[in-house]
């Protein structure tokens, strides 16, 4: 589910959607939660700092367990398929490369053995310092802005400065030290996405996010992944 790392959940937000798959399609759904960094509005402060945030693991694991036990407990396909939306794309494109990354075997081995069939990335965020698609929207589009992303972005990289902080036993009220938002472990759009699985990357021209995955599917194409990028006139943020 997306939210922008800040709210959202599986049984509200896409239950729904999810319970309409499995009886249209017979297949098995895993919706998956991971964890929000605050509950706030635009003019918050965010400062809880008691809990570590890591998302991207909460993601991992869940793939993890569809892989390892789902697949048999679920009685599912072996085919799966992946998706995400806004931040759940973005979560999810990070925590795939982490599997990949993980794997003992070679990537092309692991590629071509993959359980993984398909992600379905949709409307996501690839580029937490902002693409051109953003910064040029300020508060233009609306169901969210670009200055409402780059907020978000904000939290998200401040949160995660953080929670590195804590692993290493210092305060988060120390001096932070500056964290590229380019780094591939933040912004998949900077990352090797070679030996990945096939990518259906959908965005709306009026989403101030357009460009995320304009960009992102050129890359993905260029690493010699399978993508088909769909494109809707006039479709704002959350369509869909």
């Amino acid at each position: 589910h997306g939210g922008g790392w800040l709210w959202g959940d599986s049984k509200n937000q896409v239950a729904h959607r999810c319970l309409e798959m499995a009886d249209s399609m017979n297949v098995a759904v895993v919706s998956v939660e991971y964890s929000l960094f605050c509950q706030v509005n635009r003019h918050c402060i965010v400062n809880d700092n008691s809990n570590a945030f890591d998302p991207v693991n909460d993601v991992s694991i869940a793939i993890d367990w569809i892989e390892s036990k789902g697949v048999e407990e679920l009685k599912a396909h072996s085919s799966l398929l992946a998706s995400g939306e806004s931040s759940g794309a973005h979560l999810l494109m990070l925590a795939m490369l982490n599997r990949r990354d993980g794997e003992k075997q070679s990537s092309t081995e692991q590629c071509a053995k993959s359980a993984w069939k398909c992600l379905n990335l949709v409307y996501g965020v690839y580029d937490i310092s902002g693409t051109p698609s953003i910064r040029t929207d300020g508060d233009s589009s609306s169901p969210l802005c670009g200055n409402d992303l780059l907020w978000m972005y904000e939290l998200y990289h401040s949160k995660v400065q953080c929670t590195k902080q804590v692993t290493n036993n210092e305060s988060c009220n120390q001096k932070m030290s500056t964290m590229d938002r380019q780094h591939p472990s933040l912004s998949p759009l900077y990352a090797n996405l070679s030996h990945m699985p096939p990518a259906l990357v959908t965005v709306g021209t009026a989403d101030p996010l357009q460009d995320d995955s304009l960009f992102f599917a050129s890359k993905y194409s260029a690493y010699g992944n399978h993508v088909e990028l769909a494109i809707y006139e006039g479709g704002e943020h959350g369509i869909g």
